[in-house]
């Protein structure tokens, strides 16, 4: 497998690591990202048929240097970009998370890699060891049990 990207399909599922530095929505560099992710998916999933279902997709930006993008410029050209290929419409993706995860500040023991193939978990340690930018992407059928309130860890 290719060290640079990673996609594999885990019960319906999907995840992808690109060893790459996301683009904000209206990025003028937005097209060969856009590639990237498309040759990404297409090589892993050629015969894929785009789902019909409502989905939940997650991004997160593991970083060295701070691009400033926030939360809804990190997802929204991930989701807009798989659309026709692996879903029909963006707007089934019910339930969106993004987020940003400074490698320099933030220890990589508080991430939980549990349910992760071993092949997913070794590339994205592997790339976070050495890149100066991640994405993790990830979608997969949305259920009610997705829906947590107070995400703190601690909360009353």
């Amino acid at each position: 497998m290719c060290r640079e990207i990673l996609v594999q399909i885990i019960k319906s599922v999907y995840c992808f690591v690109v060893n790459t530095k996301p683009k904000a929505y209206k990025s003028t560099k937005k097209l060969s990202y856009q590639k990237r992710l498309v040759t990404a998916f297409q090589a892993s999933c050629p015969q894929h048929s785009p789902l019909s279902t409502d989905l939940y997709g997650l991004v997160y930006h593991f970083f060295r240097r701070d691009i400033g993008i926030d939360a809804d410029n990190l997802s929204k050209p991930v989701w807009d970009t798989l659309k026709g290929l692996l879903f029909d419409d963006d707007s089934q993706v019910k339930m969106r998370i993004a987020g940003s995860f400074d490698l320099l500040v933030n220890d990589l023991a508080v991430l939980d890699f549990s349910g992760l193939p071993g092949g997913i978990i070794n590339t994205l340690l592997e790339v976070l060891e050495t890149e100066e930018h991640v994405l993790y992407a990830e979608c997969g059928n949305f259920t009610t049990d997705t829906i947590r309130l107070n995400l703190a860890r601690n909360g009353n």
